[in-house]
């Protein structure tokens, strides 16, 4: 289980995102995670509860489309459409990923989110508020179209992934390299049996 708190620069929380690993079930060839995803308001009430999959084959994690709207503290349920995010079991400096994208629509409401230009950076410690961790920060770039808002919204982002437990660290920057918001693990636990 993986608690998630949704930052603005000076530290005052607009949501939070909880990842737990639900079930797993072993096939001849892959692995595959059911993960529950419950996104909480800024007073820590659950609004929206999700499950996607994670499907551990040939040397890649294949990660449904709805991973990247988890870290937006949003909910949406319906006309959803993108490309899974893929991470190889083995990363090393310098390597590139394949871009990810996830587009939802309906009557009221449009929204696509699109990660590319995703590049392992490096392996280092990072510490976050309440614990420290060996991560690899993993940068990409991030677009966000809505019927919300009058333009895209582009960020830079950073993100820190700690082996066996996933996302513990991730900066948003504007275009002019200000941090805007971030978020990071505020809760966490690792059974004795690591997946």
């Amino acid at each position: 289980m993986l608690k998630i708190g949704h930052f603005n620069k000076t530290y005052n929380p607009s949501g939070y995102t909880q990842y737990k690993i639900e079930k797993v079930t072993q096939t001849d060839s892959s692995r595959i995670l059911i993960m529950s995803i419950v996104n909480f308001d800024k007073y820590n009430k659950p609004f929206s509860f999700d499950t996607i999959n994670i499907i551990k084959q040939n040397g890649f994690f294949k990660i449904d489309p709805e991973f990247l709207i988890s870290d937006q503290n949003i909910a949406i349920n319906e006309n959803i459409s993108g490309r899974e995010v893929l991470f190889p079991t083995v990363l090393s400096t310098g390597m590139g990923l394949s871009s990810a994208w996830i587009e939802f629509y309906s009557n009221e409401k449009y929204l696509k989110i699109s990660e590319f230009s995703r590049v392992v950076d490096k392996f280092e410690k990072i510490k976050t508020l309440n614990y420290s961790f060996d991560a690899c920060l993993i940068s990409s770039k991030y677009e966000i179209q809505s019927d919300e808002q009058s333009e895209n919204r582009f960020y830079t982002v950073e993100k820190w992934f700690a082996p066996e437990l996933g996302p513990v660290r991730i900066n948003y920057y504007n275009n002019k390299r200000k941090l805007v918001k971030f978020s990071e693990v505020v809760e966490y636990y690792l059974p004795e049996e690591n997946l």
